[in-house]
């Protein structure tokens, strides 16, 4: 019994006893407070988020607002509003993605989660023309680069291949990357616009399979015969029933038939 027990041994039983009490108290309760709300030390850039999650979004709102970006051309430094690069920031799934951090922080952890950090990135949507537009009206670039192209030599009586040439001016995607990136974090303010040689979407090596096909199709020899006369359309003729369509996004050109020059022929 308790009365046979040292009084220390008690006393130390006490302790513990409302130290398991208040632990495990701490542990409901903290769980329970922030079941929908932002945890403590929750961050983007430097903006700790609020814990309510509509408070969270205002403030959100009014930091995006303020923003700006810096770009570093040569000597030169432009501010610019994320808008201007067609940067839209989308504010419900960042709050989510806030909530969700709550939710993937584990039970016993809750009540130590003011202790801690956690860093959030804003969800983003580029809008690629914006961009594009931007940097050609700011003379960002330089010179635009030249696809490879497939063409009739007239002399050859063949379609012949025209090699790309590479322009000079911002590498779009890895501009884009950096943009996404900086704005997502909110961090850092400055981002560095260097010229490099830019790729055509186009490349010669890419286009040697359409025009074997393409000249394969115009040297078969085709004969038209009527009652009055044998037709014997010309290689010049016959390259005009292809139409050799040009394809950025796979690399190569499209070949098809030009069913409505065939009719024109004849």
């Amino acid at each position: 019994s308790l009365q046979n027990l040292n009084p220390k041994k008690v006393m130390a039983l006490s302790i513990l006893s409302f130290l398991v009490v208040i632990f495990f108290g701490g542990l409901l309760f903290s769980n329970l407070y922030y079941k929908n709300k932002i945890l403590p030390g929750t961050k983007l850039g430097s903006l700790t988020l609020n814990q309510d999650p509509q408070e969270a979004s205002r403030q959100l709102s009014k930091s995006i607002d303020q923003f700006k970006l810096k770009l570093n051309f040569k000597d030169q430094q432009t501010e610019h509003t994320p808008t201007e690069l067609g940067l839209t920031p989308d504010l419900n799934p960042t709050i989510e993605e806030a909530k969700n951090l709550n939710h993937q922080t584990r039970f016993f952890k809750k009540p130590f989660a003011i202790f801690s950090k956690r860093h959030l990135n804003l969800s983003l949507n580029l809008d690629q023309k914006v961009l594009q537009d931007f940097l050609t009206a700011n003379n960002y670039a330089q010179q635009i680069p030249a696809d490879a192209k497939i063409e009739f030599n007239k002399d050859s009586g063949n379609f012949e291949v025209v090699s790309e040439v590479p322009g000079k001016g911002v590498d779009v995607e890895a501009f884009s990357n950096d943009l996404t990136q900086a704005y997502s974090r909110m961090s850092p303010e400055e981002v560095n616009l260097d010229i490099t040689d830019t790729k055509p979407s186009i490349k010669a090596v890419n286009l040697t399979d359409v025009t074997s096909r393409a000249n394969s199709i115009i040297h078969q020899k085709i004969v038209i015969n009527t009652p009055l006369k044998v037709y014997l359309p010309s290689l010049a003729q016959k390259k005009d029933w292809l139409s050799l369509t040009p394809q950025p996004e796979s690399g190569s050109y499209l070949l098809s038939i030009n069913k409505e020059a065939q009719k024109n022929y004849l």
